[in-house]
Formats: structure tokens, sequence, C-alpha cells
């Protein structure tokens, strides 16, 4: 960046170190890298960075710029235009350039890698059209989580992507941010300090005293280089004159709007918090089930089963990225602790997976559309704090039942899920859950909601499995981990 005239600040030079950092195994640390900071501090430079780093150096095929508007998209298309058109150097590895309205973008010449970088403003539609290496998402504020179904199924298929969220917070004049927005997600990810997401934010804590100087120092990375003191002092008096401190704290301190995107909205949090119980055991026999989220993006492996007192035990034995791992996973699993059956969806994500498992000898047991549905019945009947309930036909409107026997009825007990090594996933799956109508019925909605959802899917279909399966007689108690 120095070198084509655009020298990075101390913060933004650290910035990209974070966003570039690379694993033994020459993957990228961070899979998702966020910067939130207020207007005015440069981070447009660090978008600059890294879309001239990836296409130029490393070579990056193809590389999607994002923003929420045209407009938008194609101001940042001009400004990366302009130190190109400064140096000879990035000028003579430039083969094509499209101008045209909607279309910008940048090629290379097959000496320089043949890559490209491509403009694009987000819309549901357009989305779908995202297929780069590197994704980057600017003003993303205003990104949706239909948005994110759209691109992740592309990046599944990539050996090395990478996700960029850069955004100021939203104010009166970009306008509120969406009802169904996905960045409170990334937010919560980021302050908790999940991993493989390097997340930087500059905004002041729950209380605060927007005058205080030293604030504007830490909220403000680039003043004193790109911001005067005397700039902040007299907004400050001018916003404050007008009653509008809120407006300032937001513009010039990077306030976030608090989330008001709902939580626990299937299953409450005093309700879930009840069913941990980190003691649970499981007799024999277990049954295991695999759910994938759509695009395949993360697997989860789950076990119910029945406890001494005649509740059911539920737990996430296995989740991770990807979908290469499972079948492997479940063979390993299969022969060690012997399972009465793998229930899959087969018309879910997983369902690919269902001829590798069968060839490798487990017993798979596929589940229809009524039967997903009736699934979510017998988890909630499961996971409600009244009384112990029956599945039947009646039950959220939906039939069906291992052999499609419309008028079996199956006694649900009580759930107490063991949280284990993956009690954070489930956790997060159960807070963020949606639900979606499906014929008379209901089930979890896995394409709108904007968390990883298979470790509550896997789970419940577990549980579909256990409760419908053919009754045998219990045997020893499991313990421990699953190895």
């Amino acid at each position: 960046m120095a070198e084509v005239g655009k020298p990075l600040l101390p913060w933004q030079r650290e910035y990209c170190r974070d966003m570039l950092g690379r694993r033994p195994d020459g993957k990228w640390s961070a899979y998702e890298s966020g910067l939130f900071v207020a207007r005015q501090n440069g981070k447009g430079v660090i978008i600059e960075a890294r879309e001239l780093y990836s296409l130029f150096i490393l070579r990056t095929k193809t590389i999607i710029h994002s923003a929420h508007l045209f407009d938008t998209s194609r101001e940042a298309f001009e400004r990366l235009m302009e130190i190109i058109d400064g140096s000879d150097w990035l000028t003579k590895r430039v083969d094509q350039v499209n101008r045209a309205h909607g279309k910008e973008g940048i090629k290379l010449t097959k000496r320089a890698g043949g890559g490209q970088l491509k403009y694009k403003a987000r819309t549901l539609h357009g989305a779908r059209g995202f297929s780069g290496e590197d994704i980057i998402l600017d003003e993303a504020y205003a990104l949706v989580a239909g948005h994110m179904a759209a691109i992740s199924p592309i990046l599944a298929t990539l050996p090395n992507p990478s996700i960029t969220y850069t955004s100021s917070p939203p104010d009166d004049k970009t306008g509120p941010m969406p009802e169904n927005a996905f960045l409170p997600s990334v937010r919560k990810r980021g302050l908790e300090g999940q991993p493989r997401l390097a997340y930087w934010e500059y905004s002041p804590p729950e209380v605060f005293d927007p005058a205080n100087v030293d604030l504007w120092y830490a909220t403000n990375p680039s003043l004193g280089y790109l911001i005067q003191e005397e700039y902040l002092a007299d907004q400050y008096r001018i916003f404050a004159s007008a009653g509008k401190v809120q407006n300032y704290s937001t513009e010039h301190l990077g306030v976030w709007p608090v989330d008001t995107s709902a939580h626990w909205q299937v299953l409450s949090e005093d309700d879930y918090l009840a069913l941990l119980d980190d003691s649970s055991l499981a007799t024999d026999p277990l049954v295991f089930s695999i759910d994938s989220t759509p695009g395949g993006g993360y697997s989860s492996i789950s076990a119910a089963g029945a406890r001494a007192d005649g509740n059911l035990h539920g737990e996430v034995i296995d989740h991770a990225q990807g979908t290469g791992w499972v079948v492997p996973r479940a063979v390993e699993l299969d022969a060690r602790w012997k399972p009465a059956a793998w229930v899959v969806d087969i018309g879910g994500a997983a369902g690919f997976m269902v001829p590798q498992l069968q060839e490798a000898g487990l017993n798979v047991v596929t589940m229809t559309p009524r039967q997903v549905g009736q699934a979510f019945a017998m988890f909630r009947s499961a996971s409600s704090s009244e009384e112990q309930g029956e599945v039947t036909e009646s039950s959220e409107g939906l039939t069906g039942a291992p052999g499609d026997l419309p008028e079996e009825k199956f006694a649900v007990p009580k759930i107490r899920i063991r949280p284990g090594r993956h009690g954070a996933a489930i956790a997060s799956a159960v807070e963020g859950a949606t639900t979606r109508r499906v014929g008379d019925g209901t089930t979890w909605d896995r394409r709108s909601t904007d968390v990883v959802i298979s470790p509550l899917v896997s789970m419940t279909n577990a549980v579909f499995g256990f409760v419908t399966r053919e009754p045998g007689e219990p045997e020893q108690p499991f313990f421990g981990a699953w190895r």
C-alpha cells in the first residue's frame, strides 16, 4: 500500500495482520473477519488493501466486493481505480476494466494470474452470483440472513474461502438496520470470542460520557491522523445543542443500536437451562442422527437414548464444518457403540450421505417430510415444561411414523441434555432457532435462521428415531465421553 501511494496507519496495518493470518496448513486462520468502526476512520482503505493484495499478490481467481447499494459499490470501484491508474506496476498487469453501471470489474492479464475483482450490489437474487474465494461485504449492517443463505453454499465448495464484513453503525442517513439483519449474530460471536473470526470493533462501553475526549480516541483509531480532535469537539457541540447526543454517539463514537432481534423464540432460555444435566447418562440402545446445514457448511452427529429414570438423554457428539468428515466418523462411532439406528432426513443436506452410510454397513433409517414435522412435535413435547405427552396423528396436524402407521401413538418422556464439549453449539442453535410451517404442521426453519442449527436438528431427529424405534430391553449405561 505504501508503494502505491496509500500507506496504512498503524491500526490499519495491525488489522491487516490479523485478517490475513495463516495456519500451518496454509488456510486462513480467520474464515471470517469483521471491522466495525465509526465513519471517516478509513475502513475503506482496509478493503482496498485486502483487494489489491488478494488480486495482485496472491493471484486470487475471483474476488467479490459487495455493498448494499449500486452507488456505494460504484464509489468503491472508482476509488480503487484511482490507485491502479496512479501506479504503473498495477496498470500494466490489468487486462480489462468494465465500467458499465452495475457490472463494474477488473480483470488481470494471464501473466499476472488472470484474477477478477467484481463489484456487485446485494439483492437476495443477485447474491447467488457471489462465486468467489474472497467475499467483501461492505456496509454489512444492511446484510440480511437471506444474503448469507445464498452465499454460503457457494463458499462450501471452495478450498480456502474468506468472508470480510465491514460496517459503520446505521444512522439517520443510511436508515435503520433491517428487521432480519445478519450482523447482530456476527457481533455476538465476535464479542464472545468464537473461533475463526477476526473481530475488531471500536465502540464505547454500555455506560459512557460522549463528551470524554479519551473516549473519542478510544473509539476513533484514526483520530489525530485522518480526524482532528477540534472537529469532534465542534460536532459534539452542534449535536448537543440540538438535543441529538445519541446521533453524535452513533456517527462519531460507533454506538450500535440495541440488538432487538428475537432470541429464544421456540424454547425459552429458562426452559432450556432446566433441561441441562452434566451428569446425564444413557442406557443401550442408542440412536444416532446426522444433520447438515443447507449447503453443507456445518454438520452434526447427535445421540438419544433412555436414562435410568425413564427420561430421555440427548447429546451432540460431534459438530464441525463441512461434510467430508461425517461418514468416516459415523463408521467409527457405529463400530464402538453399535447404535440401534442412524437417522437421516433424506430430503435434507445430509441426505446424500445415506448411500455411503448404508454401503459402510450402518443401519440407516430415513425420514419422510411428514416424519420431519412429527420429529419437531416430539422434541417440543420432550422439552416442554408441561407433563409428559403423546405425539399422535393429531399432534401438530401431522401423521407419519415408522411404517407410516397413522394410528400409532408415541409417549414422549422428558429430555435431559448433557452439554458436553459441544454445549455452546447446541445452546446457540436453540437460542436462535425459528420455525416454519410445513403442510398443516411445524418444523425447524433451516434457511431463514442466522445461526448454525444442525446440532438442534440432529438431536431432534435422534429423539424421533429413539422414540419410534422397535422397543428393546435397556442394557448397560453409557459412561464417559464419545471417542
